[in-house]
């Protein structure tokens, strides 16, 4: 399509572009963010450092399980009604949190509020595609990459400076301004996409459901110390319904888990490396504040001083990233990406014992500057390996990488507290995962045109 085609949309497709950004910071905001404030939260509530991991825990569960239900239910009944609804439900439920009355409350509205967030997340990627002309989709995707990282990093920096002069529950206010913002532009904004498909598929959306919830549900309680026939039932539970799923989907023309698109190595490299890169961030933003806090005796508003550094390397690196995907092969930035990741990690977890500030700023921009080099060629790679038809499904599996990766984090970072060997250990376990990413990256072969 030709550049001037595109000109009497252009200022409606910024404004559509600006709503896909705060939706998805909000998204991701909500669901990292709230981090830091995870020791204070089990101070208040009188909680082990292991069961205040279930703010962050219910929001995932409930995230990876609903992604690819509605990312296929986005096709039916529009993707701009998805996208508008998942706000109205982040928005509402993080006031909720806010009034919670008890833990228990916090739990249930951070369940569904986990649902908002995967309708946000499940057509974020669909919904750029189909705004920003395709010559200039490497640097949106550079610029999303980059929006995606500081709402996940600086999260933790802002919610920290806001504990420090109000109380964790102000920080899902930041959620319900921006969630509403995001509301208001996109509602009027979005464009309205043609819909994909005329049904949708409830029992292989309970299957997924099922699937994904009860591997991950048997996963958070090892670390939560569940009985081991408990911890198997969930596990077995997951499995099956992931082998029922998988039978189902078979020789489906656009099934709800893309088989099809799995069968291409790259599509499958990228989803793969995706999934490692963001379990090593969440195995270091759920460890990290009890690492900092804990171990090292920072303050909160230090500990979340100290996280700007990771947000303030992605500014400097995701945009130069995204050009760069335009031009060099993705799978080397990767691997240059993950290996400087792994790198400060491990710097990390052998900081001395009362380590200055700029000990860990120096640290966490390594971690910061790998993760936002990585970041923009993986989306760009993935999303422009399959055709453009099948976009809301790239853009699904890509949601779904994410959140999947981040819930096999946080499970493996609330097994290492719960064990009480300190969550320095935790950030070891990321240099591995670092590394698997790596490996993965290299893998890939070759550059890709997204038109």
């Amino acid at each position: 399509m030709k550049a001037d085609a595109l000109q009497p949309r252009h200022k409606v497709s910024r404004y559509a572009f600006l709503a896909v950004m705060l939706g998805i910071s909000t998204a991701v905001f909500d669901g990292i963010g709230i981090t830091v404030a995870l020791p204070t939260i089990g101070r208040e509530f009188a909680l082990s450092d292991a069961a205040t991991t279930w703010v962050v825990n219910a929001y995932q569960l409930t995230v990876i399980a609903a992604m690819l239900p509605l990312a296929a239910l986005g096709d039916v009944v529009g993707q701009k009604r998805l996208y508008l609804t998942g706000l109205a439900l982040l928005a509402s439920m993080a006031l909720l949190s806010a009034l919670a009355p008890s833990f228990g409350w916090v739990i249930a509205a951070r369940a569904v509020q986990g649902l908002g967030a995967a309708c946000v997340t499940c057509v974020n990627l669909s919904l750029i595609r189909h705004i920003v002309p395709p010559h200039k989709l490497g640097r949106a995707f550079g610029f999303n990459a980059t929006v995606v990282a500081l709402a996940a990093t600086l999260g933790p920096s802002l919610a920290g400076a806001i504990i420090s002069i109000a109380s964790w529950q102000a920080v899902f206010g930041l959620t319900v301004i921006v969630g509403l913002c995001a509301l208001l532009v996109g509602f009027f904004a979005l464009p309205n996409i043609e819909r994909g498909a005329d049904r949708f598929d409830g029992v292989s959306a309970l299957f997924s459901a099922a699937a994904f919830g009860g591997v991950l549900l048997g996963l958070s309680g090892l670390g939560h110390s569940w009985p081991h026939t408990l911890v198997l039932a969930f596990l077995v539970a997951g499995l099956v319904a992931g082998i029922l799923l998988v039978n189902r989907q078979r020789g489906r023309t656009s099934p709800l888990l893309p088989l099809d698109l799995l069968g291409n190595p790259v599509f499958a490299l990228s989803v793969g490396a995706g999934v490692c890169v963001f379990c090593a961030q969440m195995l270091t933003f759920v460890s990290l504040p009890f690492y900092l806090q804990q171990v090292l005796g920072f303050s909160v508003l230090e500990a979340g001083m100290l996280f700007a550094a990771w947000p303030l390397a992605i500014v400097c690196m995701a945009p130069l990233a995204g050009m760069l995907a335009d031009r060099f092969p993705p799978g080397r930035l990767g691997l240059v990406g993950m290996l400087l990741l792994a790198f400060g990690l491990g710097a990390m977890a052998i900081l001395p014992p009362h380590p200055h500030m700029a000990d860990v700023v120096w640290r966490m921009m390594f971690c910061g500057a790998g993760f936002g080099l990585f970041q923009s060629p993986n989306n760009r790679l993935l999303i422009g390996s399959v055709p453009r038809s099948r976009s809301a499904a790239a853009s699904g599996m890509q949601g779904t990488a994410r959140l999947l990766g981040q819930s096999i984090g946080t499970a493996l970072a609330t097994m290492v507290l719960a064990s009480g060997i300190g969550p320095a250990v935790a950030l070891m376990i990321g240099v591995g995962v670092s590394l698997t990413g790596a490996t993965l990256s290299i893998m890939r072969r070759g550059n890709i045109d997204v038109t």
